[in-house]
């Protein structure tokens, strides 16, 4: 499945990015995972993580939770920044 991010970030290289999915699949829980480097400008920009499922579950359409999180370094100091949301899978 592929997440859309928005994110801003002013690393003076690389940053990365990373994405959960956890859906309710009946009695269990459709998860999916991904990561992905991406260039700090600045500004924000939108990215696409392709979330690989894992656990057996399939996503099937309906709401489900992201959480993404990102990370880089500038010249002096590394940081970090988390997110979650409900989004909406369509198949």
């Amino acid at each position: 499945m592929d997440v859309t991010l928005e994110v801003t970030c002013n690393a003076t290289s690389d940053a990365f990015v990373q994405v959960s999915v956890t859906q309710r699949a009946g009695s269990g829980v459709a998860q999916g995972f991904g990561f992905e480097s991406v260039g700090c400008t600045g500004s924000g920009e939108q990215v696409v993580i392709r979330a690989h499922e894992f656990g057996g579950k399939p996503f099937k359409q309906g709401t489900a939770v992201a959480s993404a999180e990102i990370f880089g370094c500038n010249n002096v100091t590394c940081g970090s920044e988390t997110d979650s949301e409900v989004i909406e899978i369509q198949r």
